[in-house]
């Protein structure tokens, strides 16, 4: 039997938006597009500020997305445990 998500995207949304206001807000441009076990799509809205010279993304908004994906991902697929992910890259 396939593994279902613990939490479903709102449910992540309205955590994150608890737990980390200063990132997870409407002003942030980030969101969750979908959820299933040990797996996630996140996005960011695009933002001329994410941008280095040259016109590519900067390195801190793709960092951003990829400490995001796996919070999101882990949470999904084992409920809410802000603690057990590791708090440095």
């Amino acid at each position: 039997m396939k593994e279902k998500a613990k939490l479903t995207e709102a449910e992540i949304e309205r955590l994150l938006t608890s737990e980390f206001p200063q990132m997870f807000n409407p002003r942030g441009g980030f969101a969750i597009d979908a959820v299933w076990f040990r797996g996630c799509r996140v996005r960011k809205r695009f933002d001329p500020q994410s941008l280095r010279p040259g016109g590519t993304i900067a390195g801190t908004t793709m960092m951003a997305l990829a400490d995001l994906g796996p919070y999101v991902a882990i949470h999904a697929s084992i409920g809410w445990a802000p603690m057990a992910v590791t708090t440095n890259l």
